[in-house]
């Protein structure tokens, strides 16, 4: 005899054993890998019941280089980098208003350049009715054009388009086109039937 082991333990000795790696461990912090442990009692149905790590020949070095958890001293280093100041995009627009039509541009996904087109041409394949109630939602105002143009005027070698923000940019873009708002409106009218 003896007492029986507790509930739940089965017989046999690949379930009663526990096991652990007993191959070579990094010498420093790896990655976490994100999965779950196999229970041991379920792995003498695998193939690795007959695994023994310590007879592998792996080269430690190479998987260290590969899935090391980031240095403290390239985090550092990242940090400075971070510090050096971007230059900041030039404005003339009002920050909400600003914000509101950057989101605009981000979920429009088209250049400028393209748009321009589209809408000289009034192209139907580009422009829907959704499209073009935006576009009528977020043109630039006549007061938002001549500040970014009084802008570019005041310094013609250093004030350039380029150090604008996108919206600005977006906003010189269309009011290039004559008339946009009343081909808009008219393209919108059409599409309404």
């Amino acid at each position: 005899g003896g007492l029986p082991g507790p509930p739940g333990m089965r017989g046999g000795p690949a379930a009663q054993s526990i096991l652990q790696w007993k191959g070579p461990k990094p010498k420093v912090p790896m990655k976490p890998v994100q999965w779950v442990k196999m229970p041991n009692q379920k792995i003498h149905k695998t193939v690795f019941k007959d695994f023994k790590a310590d007879q592998l020949d792996i080269d430690v070095k190479v998987l260290e280089k590969l899935f090391a958890a980031a240095d403290p001293e390239e985090k550092k280093d990242d940090k400075k980098k971070e510090g050096v100041p971007k230059e900041i995009a030039v404005s003339m627009i009002e920050a909400k208003r600003q914000q509101n039509v950057a989101i605009f541009i981000k979920t429009f996904k088209m250049p400028v350049e393209d748009l321009e087109e589209s809408i000289l041409m009034l192209n139907e394949d580009l422009l829907n009715i959704e499209t073009v109630t935006k576009l009528l939602d977020n043109l630039p105002e006549e007061d938002e054009i001549k500040a970014i143009k009084n802008w570019l005027a005041a310094d013609t070698a250093n004030n350039l388009l380029t150090k604008m923000s996108p919206v600005d940019q977006f906003f010189m873009g269309l009011g290039k086109i004559p008339g946009v708002r009343q081909r808009l409106e008219c393209l919108q009218y059409k599409l309404q039937f």
